[in-house]
């Protein structure tokens, strides 16, 4: 499946979060220092954000933009190799080989992992 094609898909929707492992390509995967050292970040991105990221581009070798990370602005360029993930804000997603979803405990009190997501969606 072509990463690419699926995100620009998803950005027709709506905004994406794109799960990243760096350490598939450390080299060429610019991400703030304090992220680059996980081997799972998601970043939120889109063309309509409340926060807009008027730079925000996807190509044929992944995308780039300046994103803020707590209120401070920071290029990042993500090649697609690094990718192991693309979900929407409904949990509808599409995961690669490499993608391992984030310990429960790890994630912050407002966001749930996708399992835990479709579990509350079927009880009700």
């Amino acid at each position: 499946m072509n990463k690419l094609l699926i995100a620009r898909r998803m950005l027709e929707r709506g905004s994406i979060f794109v799960h990243v492992n760096p350490f598939l390509n450390p080299f060429e995967c610019q991400l703030p220092l304090k992220l680059k050292g996980n081997r799972h970040v998601v970043l939120h991105v889109g063309f309509e954000m409340p926060k807009p990221i008027p730079d925000l581009f996807f190509n044929d070798l992944g995308f780039g933009g300046t994103l803020s990370f707590t209120g401070q602005p920071f290029y990042v360029w993500v090649p697609w190799e690094t990718v192991t993930a693309l979900g929407d804000e409904n949990g509808i997603g599409y995961a690669w080989e490499g993608f391992e979803e984030p310990a429960q405990a790890a994630l912050p009190d407002n966001v749930v992992s996708l399992d835990e997501f479709r579990k509350r969606k079927a009880a009700k």
